[in-house]
């Protein structure tokens, strides 16, 4: 929907100064049209107030415009156009709203499979409080979907940017019921939110209940399982920021690039060869840069994987590297994934006369996550495998702090649902440039989280595997998981190309296979320059699996949990891997020092079971400041509380992060 324009009506609020007030006319759909003439009206820092727990519609149906279309006013910095609940002051600033809240909330409810509130290109400087996005029961007639709750708009002719959620509340009509939907039940929406664009923020908002099967039905007759994602961005710019929410979803809670992707800087070409050509230009190029270019004819050198599939079996694009530059020529050399292939012959050479695009700078980029609660609920377990909890293809330069995610056992997986940390991924053959660089994951806490996802995903359509997932610090993290339950495989899982990853003071309850897990054979794919220090961790028998997929790592300062005994009567040697300087062995968890052993393998979710404190190291333990920073081996306490805002001996049990109860749902 890239030429969305508002539509005009006739406005029933009135206005008085900066601020409009509208009243409830009766008619849902009458209030949905002067909402939208009053939002066309208004000026740059005007409040528009819409009453509370009155309902704003668009037309019912299969088709049709969403309840309110936000148009371009080129607004200055900070001159935002507010649209709030008559009852916002009600709702605390800084507090995250829950269910609780929506007697204080107006509501925008979308009755076609258009989304609730859309954005004109280049639209910005909007701000909504206290406001319910929802939708109809999509399941009776007319029966239909809404693929996007609530959306976005960007394209070449402009960004949505400066767009500000603060407590309001996302959710499928579903919700509304005294049953949600369960892993039989059927949903109305597909995606929660949408973020794409630039300086973005969700905050002390809740976006939930998104699972399960498709309202509409597919071409057998039946139902197909819906995307079930809270929040997602597909595309730029950043920064987002997400913080003090509670995020609900089976299939994935955030998802983060994926999509296609425009080059920043493009140049013709001629005088082509399959690793040459002269450039119109080389505005910002350097060695080293990802060129992405077109052929007429599609690519002969593919396999029938993930990027055949994604490209229809029809891959026009070529991703190469630049080796050198001398005036306007180029020489390159081609990228192709881990098995060689979807990348040119020596006998395919780009389109001459053609065309070449490079990028100058991340595409998604800037991400504040913190203070949030990530959960998959108990009833949704079932309903197919769940992905993740942030599917991250794209995004770098991330903040993950202070998070609490919790979900249960997934059955379909055998497994608990994993978190990607950074997997960059080129998704249908036009983003080589994907990248997940540079991401700090601090002081979380994952109540039944499975294992953590890093590197670079080059199994599919290629990227700079080299390049694409580097500096990446995992730190301070409490992961628990249940006692007696080895439902989490390893504790990082599928690495592939995880370069210079620092790896340190986490503290890791259960592993069923190994410590870390290799996502291909080594000579593919090996992770570098990993530090691994001071964590506490369960291994299976395999420990760093195979220890060659790892060359360069260096351990020092853990205590490794060998409930296999693996190591038992040779502990300088488990299966290839040698304990470094500082490296503890124990046979089991009861030989670790915690300081309540008990009471911390009984945490089976969020405030329910033990205390995690418990899960610290008693004075007399071994780990006691004998980490490589004289402090204790694994998770630094008092540091996570700060994080997570908390505090006391029964803080796993409580509020949430922000002041607002940890909703869950209905």
């Amino acid at each position: 929907m890239s030429t969305l324009q508002p539509p005009t009506e006739t406005s029933g609020c009135l206005k008085s100064g900066s601020v409009y007030t509208c009243t409830d006319t009766g008619n849902p759909v009458t209030n949905g049209a002067n909402l939208q003439h009053t939002v066309n009206t208004a000026s740059c820092g005007d409040t528009i107030v819409i009453p509370t727990g009155v309902e704003h519609r668009n037309a019912t149906g299969t088709s049709g415009n969403p309840v309110v279309i936000l148009p371009n006013k080129s607004c200055g910095t900070n001159q935002y156009v507010t649209i709030q609940s008559s009852a916002a002051a009600s709702l605390p600033a800084g507090t995250r709203v829950t269910y609780a809240n929506l007697s204080s909330m107006a509501v925008l409810r979308t009755m076609n499979q258009s989304p609730a509130i859309d954005y004109a290109n280049g639209a910005g400087w909007i701000k909504w409080i206290g406001v319910l996005f929802t939708s109809r029961d999509m399941s009776q007639p007319p029966v239909s979907f809404v693929g996007t709750l609530v959306s976005f708009n960007t394209d070449q002719s402009g960004t949505v940017h400066d767009i500000v959620y603060d407590r309001v509340i996302s959710r499928p009509y579903e919700e509304e019921r005294g049953t949600p939907p369960s892993a039989t039940g059927q949903m109305s929406v597909g995606f929660g939110l949408r973020l794409d664009g630039a300086n973005m923020s969700l905050i002390n908002s809740t976006v939930d209940g998104f699972c399960c099967n498709e309202t509409r039905f597919n071409d057998q007759g039946g139902h197909d399982v819906a995307q079930s994602t809270a929040i997602a961005i597909v595309g730029g710019l950043g920064p987002f920021t997400i913080s003090n929410d509670y995020i609900g979803a089976w299939y994935a809670n955030l998802l983060t690039g994926g999509g296609g992707s425009s080059p920043t800087d493009t140049a013709t070409i001629s005088r082509v060869t399959n690793t040459s050509a002269v450039f119109s230009n080389v505005t910002g190029l350097q060695v080293g840069s990802v060129l992405r270019f077109y052929f007429t004819t599609p690519l002969s050198n593919t396999d029938q994987g993930d990027c055949y599939n994604n490209t229809g079996g029809r891959n026009h694009y070529g991703a190469a590297k630049v080796d050198a530059i001398s005036g306007n020529t180029v020489a390159w050399h081609w990228l192709c994934n881990w098995a060689g292939k979807n990348c040119p012959t020596g006998a395919e050479n780009p389109d001459s006369p053609g065309q070449v695009g490079w990028r100058t700078s991340p595409r998604l980029q800037g991400f504040t996550v913190a203070h949030n609660t990530f959960n998959k609920r108990q009833s949704w377990e079932g309903v197919s495998q769940s992905k993740t909890f942030w599917e991250m293809k794209e995004g770098s330069n991330v903040l993950f702090e202070g998070n609490i995610v919790t979900g249960p056992y997934d059955s379909k997986k055998g497994n608990f649902c994993a978190l990607n940390n950074s997997f960059a991924t080129n998704q249908n053959a036009t983003n080589p440039w994907a990248e997940t660089k540079n991401n700090t994951f601090r002081s979380n806490i994952f109540y039944g989280g499975g294992a953590i996802l890093p590197g670079a995903y080059n199994a599919g359509c290629p990227i700079d595997a080299d390049n694409a997932a580097t500096g990446i610090v995992f730190t301070n993290n409490l992961f628990l998981s249940g006692a007696g339950v080895n439902a989490r495989d390893s504790f990082m899982y599928n690495t592939q190309k995880a370069l210079g990853h620092v790896i340190s003071h986490n503290t890791v309850v259960f592993d069923g296979n190994s410590i870390m897990k290799a996502g291909c054979n080594a000579g593919l794919c090996e992770s570098t320059g990993i530090v691994f220090r001071d964590n506490i961790v369960h291994s299976g028998a395999y420990f760093f699996n195979p220890r060659n997929a790892y060359p360069g790592l260096t351990t020092t300062h853990d205590i490794v949990i060998d409930t296999t005994r693996q190591c038992n009567g040779n502990p300088t040697y488990c299966n290839g891997w040698r304990p470094g300087t500082g490296d503890q062995i124990k046979a089991s968890p009861g030989a670790v020092g915690f300081v309540n052993q008990t009471s911390c393998y009984a945490i089976t979710g969020f405030g329910s079971g033990g205390d995690y404190h418990h899960c610290a190291l008693a004075g007399g333990s071994s780990g006691h400041l004998a980490a490589s920073d004289g402090t204790d081996i694994g998770v630094n306490f008092p540091m996570l509380d700060a994080a997570l805002n908390r505090g006391g001996p029964d803080s796993s049990k409580g509020s949430a992060v922000g002041g607002g109860a940890v909703p869950k749902g209905k």
